[in-house]
């Protein structure tokens, strides 16, 4: 089963997941690498079947090993990206994207590898942002390079803001007419719920779609 969404104090946290196929390569995970914080963990395999599902597991299972006690994102995925180097198979690839929670002060560290942006929604200010600080996927280079070019970024929430991880299957899928979701209508549905529940957040986007 899928990894269920933690209890955070002063925060909802809700996820959705639907593979288009039964095995699939989009993965994500929680963690809570010190106390007072919690990591939202969201990956891309290329691919789909068996080689991306053993590669979504193998990389779920390098994280759970690197996440603890480790606050910084980019840290985390550098490790992870070294580790999983030789078992990257040719030509393919894993987007990722790491963030951390500290959940007294507000204060979201992220580092993105070659995944989608997430987005801020601050409702106050009629605002989305997207969280674009990053750098390349996982496997596509050597792991000094890798290193060398990621960049982490850091987000303030504030009371009634919102964060939303998702993969590209969610603004590439296509309506009947070829016309694709697109990050922009996902930008404009994502604002307009952005003031409620989280769940329900999620609902509108899926009704959307």
């Amino acid at each position: 089963g899928q990894p269920q969404p933690p209890q955070v104090p002063g925060y909802e946290v809700s996820a959705f997941y639907d593979a288009c196929e039964m095995l699939a390569g989009d993965l994500f995970q929680f963690t809570t690498p010190v106390q007072g914080s919690t990591g939202f963990f969201i990956a891309d395999v290329a691919g789909h079947g068996l080689d991306a599902a053993l590669m979504m597991a193998m990389t779920l299972k390098t994280l759970s090993m690197h996440a603890r006690g480790r606050t910084s994102p980019a840290e985390v995925l550098s490790l992870v990206c070294h580790e999983l180097t030789n078992d990257v198979p040719k030509g393919k690839f894993i987007t990722a994207l790491y963030a951390i929670l500290h959940e007294e002060s507000g204060t979201l560290r992220f580092a993105r590898a070659g995944h989608n942006p997430a987005f801020l929604a601050q409702p106050a200010r009629g605002k989305v942002t997207p969280l674009r600080e990053g750098g390349l996927a996982l496997g596509v280079c050597s792991p000094q390079l890798f290193t060398s070019k990621l960049k982490e970024g850091t987000a303030q929430l504030s009371p009634g803001d919102a964060v939303l991880f998702y993969t590209d299957g969610l603004v590439e899928a296509h309506s009947p007419d070829g016309t694709p979701f697109g990050e922009g209508r996902l930008c404009a549905t994502f604002m307009q719920r952005s003031s409620q529940r989280s769940r329900l957040i999620i609902e509108g986007i899926v009704d959307e779609l």
